[in-house]
């Protein structure tokens, strides 16, 4: 029995897939498996596969008949792993070549059900790393403790539903069924809210495993426009499961947290699509909102999500959304400790408080 499998859903990623085969291979932990599964890729993704395979026999190649989308491939790979520990990787990633090693021992060590790692992301149209890992960051503090119960973190810690800065218990995945939505966008959450909640312990590492290529998106793509609706679908779907799962109240504060963040996130990255197509996601966004809004009691949450801007959704138009937007551009007052800044037609104007004055100032209040 290895002791990792990793588990890597493939399709038409000829240009990255190599550094990522690269990453896996040459892994410092040589008892591993690696199962690929290529989703009728129509470039030259399964011939790299292929080649790689004669080289090492690690290399495990599942071959889809037809696309059915990463869900249903990455399950396909968890019904046939044999490894102890599971972990994942995504053809356009890769894993730093230890990633496997220190992963495994500390799961193993700490009798986890999943343990999380930290990431680098790697800007691909720049070129350079973002190393400010924001995925751990909440764990900071439990970084040296070996048996953590998630549900006994304050601190809101869902920052994404990504599955691929984590390595899984895999008889703790297969004893409680967890696997992805056989749907193309959004199938990951389903599989995170579960390993999630219904884990008994985990543990954190505090080192950057995993590198994640983050593309630039193309804001006036109708495909991805279509795919922002079903992302917020998934979204919804996501938030009604969290009822039906074992304990799953006990996460409700940290899910509504993520979830309204994740909402805001994805509108203001997609800003500058056409006035018609934002106009759908801010309505869109504003009914899901107001849903949240009449079933809790959001203001409790205010200091860890924009409240103003959920407020402002909820009670404003997109019209006069814009409108204020178009205003706050031209005109601004704004002070911050020591300095103000006064915005005229759009033209900033930024004048440093002396310390005198500040201490006048503090004087009359």
């Amino acid at each position: 029995m290895p002791k990792v499998s990793i588990i890597v859903p493939v399709y038409n990623v000829e240009k990255y897939l190599k550094q990522a085969l690269e990453s896996a291979v040459n892994q410092t932990l040589n008892d591993i498996e690696i199962i690929c599964i290529d989703d009728c890729s129509t470039d030259n993704s399964l011939n790299i596969l292929k080649e790689y395979q004669l080289k090492d026999n690690r290399i495990k190649i599942i071959e889809q008949k037809e696309n059915k989308g990463q869900g249903v491939a990455r399950n396909l790979g968890l019904n046939i792993a044999e490894g102890e520990y599971i972990m994942f990787l995504d053809p356009d990633d890769w894993l730093e070549l230890n990633a496997c090693e220190i992963a495994y021992n500390q799961i193993s060590k700490n009798k986890n059900d999943i343990v999380f790692f930290g990431t680098k992301t790697y800007l691909n149209n720049k070129k350079i790393f973002n190393t400010n890992d924001i995925r751990t960051k909440p764990f900071t503090e439990y970084f040296d403790c070996p048996q953590v119960k998630l549900y006994e973190i304050e601190k809101p810690f869902i920052k994404t539903f990504e599955i691929w800065y984590k390595i899984y218990n895999r008889e703790y995945l297969n004893k409680n069924n967890i696997r992805f939505a056989p749907k193309r966008f959004g199938e990951d959450g389903i599989f995170s809210l579960k390993a999630l909640v219904l884990s008994n312990t985990a543990s954190f590492i505090n080192a950057q495993l995993y590198n994640y290529r983050r593309h630039e998106l193309s804001t006036t793509s109708r495909d991805f426009l279509n795919k922002y609706i079903e992302y917020i679908a998934a979204r919804e779907r996501n938030y009604c499961s969290l009822f039906n799962i074992k304990n799953g109240e006990k996460y409700l504060v940290q899910f509504l947290v993520y979830y309204i963040n994740s909402l805001e996130y994805w509108y203001k990255r997609i800003s500058k699509v056409n006035y018609q197509d934002k106009k759908r996601y801010y309505n869109a966004i504003k009914k899901i909102y107001t849903k949240l809004n009449k079933k809790h009691d959001i203001s409790a949450i205010s200091n860890d999500i924009d409240y103003a801007f959920f407020k402002n959704v909820l009670n404003t138009t997109f019209e006069i959304t814009l409108i204020k937007l178009f205003i706050k551009k031209l005109f601004l007052f704004e002070k911050k400790n020591n300095r103000f800044c006064i915005r005229i037609f759009g033209i900033n104007i930024k004048h440093k408080i002396s310390a005198k004055n500040i201490k006048k100032r503090n004087a009359h209040e």
